[in-house]
């Protein structure tokens, strides 16, 4: 009877884990199955609150190789820049136009940037005006002159 019954355990755990490893599989492809799908309809720009009246607008469109004016970071309040001291008013539109992000808080140079604290203001002049390799071009409409001397004026400070 012995025999019998070590045949009986022997048939039992071949059909038995025959039977559970697909049932696991099973399970498991459908719990990754059902996150992905969950996570990629998460993710979707159409379930977020990004959409307008219009459509979704998101993302913008930029082509590469175009010159475009920089319009300024929102880096510092514009109403800063006009507290009658013109090294002060310079150093706020340092910031607030992006310079400190290439050049450095005091035109020191950064990775990115020179070391534009004792250039001439001829130089400084022409140089964001034209926007000199990765650098934007800052026309009057964007940056006025007396805005321009500001900076330059902050600049000439540094170099002491």
């Amino acid at each position: 009877m012995s025999r019998w019954l070590w045949s009986e355990v022997r048939l039992f755990r071949s059909r038995g884990a025959q039977a559970i490893i697909p049932t696991v599989l099973t399970f498991a492809v459908s719990g990754l199955a059902l996150t992905l799908i969950v996570a990629v309809i998460a993710r979707s720009p159409y379930t977020h609150g990004n959409l307008s009246p219009e459509g979704y607008n998101r993302t913008q469109l930029i082509y590469v190789g175009d010159t475009l004016p920089f319009a300024g970071m929102p880096l510092a309040d514009p109403r800063v820049a006009h507290t009658g001291d013109a090294v002060q008013d310079g150093r706020m539109l340092f910031i607030q136009f992006g310079c400190a992000s290439c050049h450095g808080l005091r035109g020191q140079g950064q990775a990115v940037g020179k070391d534009i604290s004792d250039a001439s203001p001829l130089k400084l002049t022409d140089k964001v005006r034209e926007g000199p390799k990765t650098m934007p071009p800052f026309p009057p409409d964007v940056l006025s002159d007396a805005d321009l001397a500001k900076l330059i004026a902050f600049l000439q400070s540094t170099q002491k």
